[in-house]
């Protein structure tokens, strides 16, 4: 846990949450403010990974490099990452390539814009499928009609014979 402990954003983060010294031993401290430590568990919960030796390592890494935040991030911030992340994830889907139309009603939700330029992008790249798919459908139209008319044509030639017949 010695990554930490002389770690200048760390100790800052810490500040901000408690008036008490940087614990060696979060568990420890855990034990003895039970009260303290829940508040701090809800207000700063990568903090208290890394005091706990949980942390993952990226969280471990931006410590180590000095990019870890001397403020844990707000509400409103973290709304916003998770935001701009499930818009990268619906983003990376392809919604408007695939037809999801669940996941384009969610990426129209959270980015308008976005969404407005991926369903434009998706209808060029189609347009060209969607000629020859509208040809190929004409076509078999045409086929279809050319049978019809030469089965009609038939029935009434073997009508007209068996009434010469009679």
């Amino acid at each position: 846990m010695a990554y930490y402990s002389s770690n200048e954003q760390v100790l800052r983060r810490w500040a901000s949450v408690s008036d008490r010294p940087m614990p060696e031993d979060f568990r420890d401290f855990s034990d003895r403010y039970l009260t303290e430590s829940m508040l701090i568990r809800q207000r700063d919960p990568q903090l208290v990974s890394i005091l706990e030796g949980s942390a993952d390592g990226n969280l471990k890494a931006d410590v180590i490099s000095g990019k870890f935040d001397i403020a844990a991030p707000t509400d409103e911030q973290k709304a916003e990452e998770s935001r701009q992340a499930r818009t990268q994830e619906l983003f990376d889907q392809k919604p408007f390539e695939t037809g999801n139309l669940t996941q384009q009603m969610a990426l129209r939700q959270l980015n308008p814009e976005l969404a407005a330029q991926q369903e434009e992008i998706a209808s060029r790249s189609q347009q060209p499928e969607m000629t020859e798919m509208r040809l190929k459908q004409m076509e078999a139209e045409q086929q279809k009609a050319r049978e019809a008319s030469m089965l009609k044509g038939m029935h009434m030639a073997q009508a007209e014979t068996n009434m010469r017949l009679r």
